[in-house]
Protein backbone atom coordinates (compact mmCIF):
# COMPACT_ATOMS: atom_id res chain seq x y z
CA UNK A 1 0.00 0.00 0.00
CA UNK A 2 3.37 2.33 0.45
CA UNK A 3 3.60 2.40 -3.02
CA UNK A 4 0.47 4.22 -3.83
CA UNK A 5 1.87 7.30 -1.58
CA UNK A 6 4.02 9.51 -3.95
CA UNK A 7 3.78 12.78 -2.25
CA UNK A 8 3.23 16.13 -3.43
CA UNK A 9 3.60 16.69 -6.77
CA UNK A 10 5.80 19.92 -7.27
CA UNK A 11 6.54 21.15 -10.87
CA UNK A 12 7.94 23.95 -12.97
CA UNK A 13 6.08 24.01 -16.78
CA UNK A 14 7.38 26.91 -17.84
CA UNK A 15 11.03 29.13 -16.07
CA UNK A 16 10.13 32.80 -17.51
CA UNK A 17 7.19 34.78 -17.92
CA UNK A 18 6.55 38.26 -18.08
CA UNK A 19 4.02 40.18 -17.50
CA UNK A 20 2.98 42.75 -20.42
CA UNK A 21 -0.30 45.48 -21.09
CA UNK A 22 -2.34 42.45 -21.59
CA UNK A 23 -1.21 39.88 -19.40
CA UNK A 24 -0.65 39.74 -15.54
CA UNK A 25 1.28 37.47 -13.60
CA UNK A 26 -0.75 36.08 -10.42
CA UNK A 27 0.66 34.04 -7.37
CA UNK A 28 -1.95 32.30 -5.95
CA UNK A 29 -1.84 29.53 -3.00
CA UNK A 30 -4.56 26.93 -2.16
CA UNK A 31 -5.90 27.44 1.20
CA UNK A 32 -4.50 24.38 3.28
CA UNK A 33 -4.42 21.68 0.57
CA UNK A 34 -4.10 19.04 2.64
CA UNK A 35 -6.96 19.74 5.31
CA UNK A 36 -9.35 20.38 2.46
CA UNK A 37 -8.83 16.72 0.92
CA UNK A 38 -9.11 15.19 4.29
CA UNK A 39 -12.09 16.99 5.47
CA UNK A 40 -14.70 17.30 2.16
CA UNK A 41 -13.64 13.99 0.14
CA UNK A 42 -14.41 10.62 1.56
CA UNK A 43 -11.94 8.19 3.19
CA UNK A 44 -11.72 4.64 3.58
CA UNK A 45 -12.85 3.15 6.90
CA UNK A 46 -11.30 0.12 8.26
CA UNK A 47 -8.85 -2.85 6.54
CA UNK A 48 -9.32 -2.99 2.70
CA UNK A 49 -10.64 -6.39 0.82
CA UNK A 50 -8.72 -7.81 -1.50
CA UNK A 51 -10.33 -8.84 -4.91
CA UNK A 52 -10.16 -12.31 -5.76
CA UNK A 53 -10.02 -12.06 -8.98
CA UNK A 54 -8.73 -8.88 -10.12
CA UNK A 55 -7.14 -9.77 -14.00
CA UNK A 56 -10.91 -9.69 -14.78
CA UNK A 57 -11.64 -6.38 -14.32
CA UNK A 58 -11.80 -4.04 -17.21
CA UNK A 59 -11.36 -0.15 -16.67
CA UNK A 60 -14.64 0.81 -16.06
CA UNK A 61 -15.38 -2.08 -13.18
CA UNK A 62 -11.84 -0.84 -11.58
CA UNK A 63 -13.12 2.87 -11.79
CA UNK A 64 -16.33 1.86 -9.98
CA UNK A 65 -14.58 0.29 -6.76
CA UNK A 66 -12.95 3.02 -4.02
CA UNK A 67 -9.44 1.33 -3.34
CA UNK A 68 -6.16 0.78 -4.32
CA UNK A 69 -4.77 -0.80 -7.38
CA UNK A 70 -1.80 -2.63 -9.09
CA UNK A 71 -1.99 -2.60 -12.65
CA UNK A 72 -0.36 -2.14 -15.88
CA UNK A 73 -1.61 0.87 -18.08
CA UNK A 74 -0.49 2.53 -21.02
CA UNK A 75 -0.12 6.26 -21.22
CA UNK A 76 -1.41 8.52 -24.07
CA UNK A 77 1.04 9.61 -26.73
CA UNK A 78 -0.01 13.57 -26.71
CA UNK A 79 -1.16 14.31 -22.92
CA UNK A 80 0.65 17.62 -22.39
CA UNK A 81 0.63 17.23 -18.96
CA UNK A 82 0.90 13.39 -17.43
CA UNK A 83 -1.30 12.30 -14.60
CA UNK A 84 0.24 9.25 -13.49
CA UNK A 85 3.65 9.75 -11.26
CA UNK A 86 6.57 7.03 -11.89
CA UNK A 87 9.36 6.42 -9.65
CA UNK A 88 12.72 5.70 -11.36
CA UNK A 89 15.78 5.61 -8.55
CA UNK A 90 13.73 7.13 -5.69
CA UNK A 91 12.97 9.97 -8.18
CA UNK A 92 9.04 11.13 -9.09
CA UNK A 93 8.37 11.50 -12.55
CA UNK A 94 5.23 12.40 -14.71
CA UNK A 95 5.99 10.94 -18.09
CA UNK A 96 4.30 8.92 -21.48
CA UNK A 97 6.90 6.30 -21.44
CA UNK A 98 8.60 4.51 -18.95
CA UNK A 99 11.72 3.62 -20.94
CA UNK A 100 11.95 7.41 -21.76
CA UNK A 101 11.95 8.03 -18.05
CA UNK A 102 14.52 5.31 -16.86
CA UNK A 103 16.81 6.39 -19.42
CA UNK A 104 16.62 9.70 -19.55
CA UNK A 105 15.97 10.38 -22.97
CA UNK A 106 15.55 13.87 -24.08
CA UNK A 107 14.21 13.09 -27.64
CA UNK A 108 10.88 12.57 -29.48
CA UNK A 109 9.96 9.17 -28.52
CA UNK A 110 10.26 6.47 -30.83
CA UNK A 111 8.95 3.58 -28.39
CA UNK A 112 6.82 0.53 -28.66
CA UNK A 113 3.76 0.23 -26.82
CA UNK A 114 5.40 -2.83 -24.34
CA UNK A 115 8.14 -0.50 -24.02
CA UNK A 116 5.66 2.68 -22.92
CA UNK A 117 3.62 0.89 -20.37
CA UNK A 118 3.68 1.70 -16.55
CA UNK A 119 3.10 -0.89 -13.60
CA UNK A 120 2.22 0.75 -10.65
CA UNK A 121 -0.36 1.01 -7.65
CA UNK A 122 -2.46 4.20 -7.82
CA UNK A 123 -5.98 4.96 -5.64
CA UNK A 124 -9.01 4.49 -7.82
CA UNK A 125 -10.02 8.12 -8.10
CA UNK A 126 -6.87 8.83 -9.90
CA UNK A 127 -6.80 5.82 -11.90
CA UNK A 128 -10.41 6.62 -12.97
CA UNK A 129 -9.39 9.96 -14.23
CA UNK A 130 -6.52 8.79 -16.11
CA UNK A 131 -9.00 6.50 -17.95
CA UNK A 132 -10.68 9.76 -18.53
CA UNK A 133 -7.31 11.46 -20.11
CA UNK A 134 -6.76 8.75 -22.47
CA UNK A 135 -4.27 5.93 -20.20
CA UNK A 136 -5.64 2.32 -21.73
CA UNK A 137 -6.03 -0.20 -18.95
CA UNK A 138 -3.58 -3.45 -19.59
CA UNK A 139 -3.98 -5.46 -16.66
CA UNK A 140 -4.74 -5.37 -12.91
CA UNK A 141 -2.19 -7.42 -11.04
CA UNK A 142 -3.96 -6.59 -7.59
CA UNK A 143 -6.82 -4.59 -6.04
CA UNK A 144 -7.53 -3.85 -2.16
CA UNK A 145 -11.20 -1.78 -2.09
CA UNK A 146 -13.19 -0.58 0.95
CA UNK A 147 -16.89 -0.96 1.41
CA UNK A 148 -17.40 1.65 3.74
CA UNK A 149 -16.06 5.55 3.46
CA UNK A 150 -17.05 8.64 4.94
CA UNK A 151 -15.51 12.12 5.48
CA UNK A 152 -13.50 13.12 8.78
CA UNK A 153 -15.25 16.14 10.71
CA UNK A 154 -12.24 16.53 13.16
CA UNK A 155 -10.34 19.22 11.32
CA UNK A 156 -12.98 21.90 12.38
CA UNK A 157 -11.26 22.58 16.00
CA UNK A 158 -7.80 23.17 14.04
CA UNK A 159 -9.17 24.91 11.09
CA UNK A 160 -10.46 27.67 13.96
CA UNK A 161 -7.63 28.09 15.65
CA UNK A 162 -5.53 28.67 12.15
CA UNK A 163 -8.30 31.29 10.85
CA UNK A 164 -8.30 32.55 14.10
CA UNK A 165 -5.10 33.28 14.61
CA UNK A 166 -4.24 34.72 11.00
CA UNK A 167 -5.75 37.69 12.20
CA UNK A 168 -7.40 40.04 9.83
CA UNK A 169 -4.77 42.22 8.42
CA UNK A 170 -5.77 45.08 6.16
CA UNK A 171 -9.76 44.71 7.43
CA UNK A 172 -11.90 47.35 8.70
CA UNK A 173 -14.83 46.15 11.49
CA UNK A 174 -17.08 46.04 8.62
CA UNK A 175 -14.72 44.14 6.33
CA UNK A 176 -14.09 41.72 9.43
CA UNK A 177 -16.92 41.14 10.58
CA UNK A 178 -18.51 40.09 6.77
CA UNK A 179 -15.58 37.73 6.68
CA UNK A 180 -16.56 36.03 10.01
CA UNK A 181 -19.90 35.24 8.49
CA UNK A 182 -18.65 34.41 5.47
CA UNK A 183 -16.60 31.65 6.90
CA UNK A 184 -19.05 30.33 9.29
CA UNK A 185 -21.55 29.87 5.96
CA UNK A 186 -18.50 28.34 3.86
CA UNK A 187 -17.20 26.41 6.83
CA UNK A 188 -19.98 26.18 9.76
CA UNK A 189 -17.00 27.45 11.93
CA UNK A 190 -17.59 30.38 14.06
CA UNK A 191 -14.44 32.70 14.78
CA UNK A 192 -14.32 34.30 17.89
CA UNK A 193 -10.67 35.76 18.63
CA UNK A 194 -9.34 36.61 15.51
CA UNK A 195 -5.95 38.52 15.97
CA UNK A 196 -2.34 37.17 14.46
CA UNK A 197 -0.71 34.95 16.49
CA UNK A 198 2.00 33.44 14.19
CA UNK A 199 2.96 31.18 17.07
CA UNK A 200 -0.26 29.51 17.61
CA UNK A 201 -0.96 29.83 13.69
CA UNK A 202 2.13 27.41 13.19
CA UNK A 203 0.94 25.10 15.64
CA UNK A 204 -2.57 24.61 14.40
CA UNK A 205 -1.59 24.03 10.79
CA UNK A 206 0.99 21.37 12.15
CA UNK A 207 -2.12 19.89 14.15
CA UNK A 208 -4.01 19.86 10.73
CA UNK A 209 -1.53 18.42 8.79
CA UNK A 210 -0.55 15.84 11.11
CA UNK A 211 -2.91 13.03 10.08
CA UNK A 212 -1.89 13.16 6.51
CA UNK A 213 1.23 12.40 7.96
CA UNK A 214 0.09 9.05 9.43
CA UNK A 215 0.11 7.06 5.92
CA UNK A 216 3.84 7.80 6.10
CA UNK A 217 4.53 5.84 9.00
CA UNK A 218 4.58 1.73 9.38
CA UNK A 219 1.78 -0.22 9.03
CA UNK A 220 3.02 -3.55 8.84
CA UNK A 221 3.97 -4.35 12.43
CA UNK A 222 3.12 -7.56 13.97
CA UNK A 223 -0.14 -8.16 15.60
CA UNK A 224 -0.53 -10.44 18.27
CA UNK A 225 -3.81 -12.15 19.75
CA UNK A 226 -4.81 -14.73 22.22
CA UNK A 227 -7.70 -16.92 20.87
CA UNK A 228 -9.72 -19.29 23.30
CA UNK A 229 -12.51 -20.59 20.30
CA UNK A 230 -11.61 -23.25 17.49
CA UNK A 231 -13.97 -20.77 15.35
CA UNK A 232 -11.78 -18.19 16.25
CA UNK A 233 -8.62 -19.68 15.40
CA UNK A 234 -9.86 -21.08 12.04
CA UNK A 235 -11.25 -17.19 11.07
CA UNK A 236 -7.90 -16.21 11.56
CA UNK A 237 -5.68 -18.79 9.37
CA UNK A 238 -8.45 -18.47 6.60
CA UNK A 239 -8.56 -14.73 6.33
CA UNK A 240 -6.99 -13.84 2.96
CA UNK A 241 -6.45 -10.63 4.52
CA UNK A 242 -3.76 -12.12 7.24
CA UNK A 243 -0.46 -13.08 7.29
CA UNK A 244 -0.32 -15.58 10.43
CA UNK A 245 3.34 -15.27 11.17
CA UNK A 246 3.24 -18.25 14.59
CA UNK A 247 0.43 -20.14 16.14
CA UNK A 248 1.56 -21.57 19.72
CA UNK A 249 -0.60 -23.22 22.18
CA UNK A 250 -1.20 -21.62 25.31
CA UNK A 251 -2.34 -24.52 27.80
CA UNK A 252 -5.21 -26.84 26.86
CA UNK A 253 -7.98 -23.70 25.91
CA UNK A 254 -5.96 -20.82 24.47
CA UNK A 255 -3.86 -20.60 21.02
CA UNK A 256 -1.40 -17.76 20.48
CA UNK A 257 -1.42 -15.94 17.00
CA UNK A 258 1.12 -13.44 15.63
CA UNK A 259 0.05 -11.89 12.18
CA UNK A 260 0.01 -9.66 9.70
CA UNK A 261 -2.11 -7.67 7.86
CA UNK A 262 -1.53 -8.53 3.88
CA UNK A 263 -2.36 -6.32 1.34
CA UNK A 264 -0.44 -6.67 -2.15
CA UNK A 265 1.93 -9.04 -3.59
CA UNK A 266 4.29 -7.84 -4.83
CA UNK A 267 8.05 17.83 -29.31
CA UNK A 268 8.40 20.28 -26.57
CA UNK A 269 5.05 22.61 -25.69
CA UNK A 270 5.26 25.97 -24.16
CA UNK A 271 2.77 25.36 -20.94
CA UNK A 272 1.67 28.74 -18.68
CA UNK A 273 -2.19 28.48 -17.61
CA UNK A 274 -3.55 31.64 -18.56
CA UNK A 275 -7.37 32.77 -19.26
CA UNK A 276 -8.93 35.99 -20.35
CA UNK A 277 -11.59 38.08 -19.14
CA UNK A 278 -14.90 36.28 -18.32
CA UNK A 279 -13.53 32.76 -18.70
CA UNK A 280 -13.40 30.18 -15.61
CA UNK A 281 -10.79 30.82 -13.26
CA UNK A 282 -9.67 29.53 -9.46
CA UNK A 283 -12.14 30.52 -6.78
CA UNK A 284 -10.24 33.48 -5.09
CA UNK A 285 -11.01 33.05 -0.96
CA UNK A 286 -9.44 32.88 2.38
CA UNK A 287 -11.90 29.12 2.61
CA UNK A 288 -11.01 25.60 2.66
CA UNK A 289 -9.46 24.81 -1.06
CA UNK A 290 -9.69 28.00 -2.31
CA UNK A 291 -7.01 30.42 -3.76
CA UNK A 292 -4.92 33.15 -2.01
CA UNK A 293 -3.44 35.99 -3.84
CA UNK A 294 0.09 36.17 -2.49
CA UNK A 295 0.85 39.45 -4.07
CA UNK A 296 -0.32 42.07 -1.76
CA UNK A 297 -3.18 43.93 -2.99
CA UNK A 298 -2.52 47.14 -4.95
CA UNK A 299 0.55 45.70 -6.56
CA UNK A 300 1.36 43.18 -9.28
CA UNK A 301 3.77 40.80 -10.59
CA UNK A 302 5.52 42.01 -13.74
CA UNK A 303 8.65 38.96 -14.00
CA UNK A 304 8.73 35.40 -13.14
CA UNK A 305 11.80 32.62 -13.10
CA UNK A 306 12.25 29.24 -12.21
CA UNK A 307 15.24 26.69 -11.82
CA UNK A 308 13.11 23.83 -10.89
CA UNK A 309 10.56 23.04 -7.76
CA UNK A 310 10.63 25.21 -4.69
CA UNK A 311 13.44 27.30 -6.70
CA UNK A 312 12.00 30.91 -8.29
CA UNK A 313 11.94 34.70 -7.83
CA UNK A 314 10.34 37.10 -8.90
CA UNK A 315 9.50 41.26 -9.25
CA UNK A 316 6.35 42.97 -7.51
CA UNK A 317 5.50 46.17 -8.47
CA UNK A 318 3.58 48.44 -6.06
CA UNK A 319 0.80 51.32 -7.03
CA UNK A 320 3.74 53.79 -6.92
CA UNK A 321 5.07 51.65 -9.05
CA UNK A 322 8.25 50.90 -6.97
CA UNK A 323 9.74 47.31 -7.67
CA UNK A 324 11.29 44.74 -5.14
CA UNK A 325 12.00 40.96 -5.98
CA UNK A 326 10.82 38.12 -4.18
CA UNK A 327 13.57 35.02 -3.95
CA UNK A 328 12.44 31.18 -2.82
CA UNK A 329 15.25 28.76 -2.88
CA UNK A 330 14.82 25.33 -0.91
CA UNK A 331 17.71 24.56 1.47
CA UNK A 332 19.13 27.74 1.32
CA UNK A 333 19.08 30.10 4.25
CA UNK A 334 17.93 33.62 2.58
CA UNK A 335 20.47 36.07 4.31
CA UNK A 336 20.46 39.65 3.72
CA UNK A 337 24.01 39.41 1.75
CA UNK A 338 22.05 36.47 -0.44
CA UNK A 339 19.06 38.49 -1.12
CA UNK A 340 21.48 41.07 -2.47
CA UNK A 341 22.57 38.51 -5.21
CA UNK A 342 19.34 37.87 -6.42
CA UNK A 343 19.91 39.41 -9.37
CA UNK A 344 23.32 37.26 -9.87
CA UNK A 345 20.49 33.68 -9.35
CA UNK A 346 18.14 35.36 -11.51
CA UNK A 347 20.96 35.21 -14.45
CA UNK A 348 22.05 32.02 -13.75
CA UNK A 349 18.27 30.70 -13.82
CA UNK A 350 17.95 32.30 -17.39
CA UNK A 351 20.88 31.61 -19.16
CA UNK A 352 22.97 29.24 -17.07
CA UNK A 353 25.72 28.82 -15.19
CA UNK A 354 26.56 28.56 -11.57
CA UNK A 355 26.92 30.59 -8.09
CA UNK A 356 28.36 29.88 -5.54
CA UNK A 357 26.01 30.92 -2.25
CA UNK A 358 27.75 31.46 1.17
CA UNK A 359 26.04 29.14 3.84
CA UNK A 360 26.25 28.70 7.66
CA UNK A 361 27.29 25.37 8.98
CA UNK A 362 26.80 24.15 12.49
CA UNK A 363 29.41 21.70 14.35
CA UNK A 364 29.37 20.51 17.83
CA UNK A 365 32.48 20.01 19.46
CA UNK A 366 32.87 18.51 22.79
CA UNK A 367 29.31 19.52 23.38
CA UNK A 368 29.37 23.04 22.47
CA UNK A 369 27.31 23.85 18.81
CA UNK A 370 29.45 26.29 16.79
CA UNK A 371 28.86 27.81 13.68
CA UNK A 372 31.28 28.69 10.51
CA UNK A 373 30.43 30.68 7.66
CA UNK A 374 31.33 29.37 4.41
Amino acid sequence: MEDALYGGRVECFIPHAVASETETLKYRDVVSLYPTVQSKDPYPIGHPVQHPTPQVLDSDALASYFGIAKVTVLPPSNLHIPLLPYRVQKKLFFGLCRTCMEQQCGDDCDHSDEQRALTGTWATPELRKAFQLGYRLQVVHALAYWTEKRTVTMFSTFLKLKAESSGSPGMSDEDKAAYIADFFAKEGVTLDKVEPNPGLRFVAKIFLNSLWGKFCQRDDLTSTEIVSSYEDWLARLTDPNLKVKACEPIGSEFMLLEYRHRYFNQRPFRVVYRHSEGQWEPPHGTSLGMWTDEVPAGSRMTDFVSGGPKLYTYIVEDAAGVRSQVLKCKGIRLTPEIRERSDELRSALLHGGSLKLPQFQFQARQGVLYHTHC
